[in-house]
């Protein structure tokens, strides 16, 4: 509906996001093993203390990619592309979308935790219930209410509810740890 510069611009803005949540997916990669090694050894400490650190590593790094992004992000989107109106929509997508990247760098990692925590039918239930029940209908209402800016809010609003959603239910998982 928004027609094929709205589709260009998404297409250059998810590349420039593809980039920068490489490292979070790799620590939502290596934290599986560690919590997997650790819950085994009866060691809930090191695991509580590994998840813990690295939400505070993925928040400040997503802080950082937020304040790159925002202010370059039409530069980075400009080695894809120069067409001016393509580049407008990147832009407002990269003033907006970024502020996701902590809670969807978090969201990665406590799903890939519950993962390890032999708990992949929540992890699973927790990304359905991000994209179906928070980002699918938050995206129609914002796209009615606001335009395409609606649709990128939506991003936002499911990665922090989602990653409230998953920090919630791992705390509770990594309680029962003994």
């Amino acid at each position: 509906a928004y027609g094929t510069h709205a589709v260009a611009a998404y297409g250059i803005a998810t590349r420039i996001d593809m980039f920068v949540l490489m490292i979070p997916g790799a620590l939502s990669t290596v934290i599986m093993p560690f919590i997997g090694q650790n819950v085994g050894a009866g060691q809930p400490d090191r695991v509580k203390e590994g998840i813990g650190k690295s939400e505070r590593a993925m928040f400040f790094y997503g802080l950082v990619m937020l304040v790159l992004v925002a202010g370059l992000g039409r530069q980075f989107a400009s080695m894809f592309t120069t067409n001016p109106a393509v580049l407008d929509i990147v832009q407002v997508y990269m003033w907006i979308v970024p502020i996701n990247y902590g809670f969807q760098s978090a969201f990665l990692m406590h799903t890939s935790a519950l993962n390890a925590m032999k708990k992949p039918v929540w992890s699973s239930l927790l990304t359905l219930m991000r994209i179906f029940i928070i980002n699918v209908p938050f995206g129609i209402l914002g796209s009615r209410l606001l335009g395409i800016t609606g649709i990128w809010v939506s991003i936002v609003l499911s990665f922090v509810a989602g990653a409230g959603a998953s920090w919630y239910y791992l705390r509770k998982q990594v309680s029962t740890l003994a």
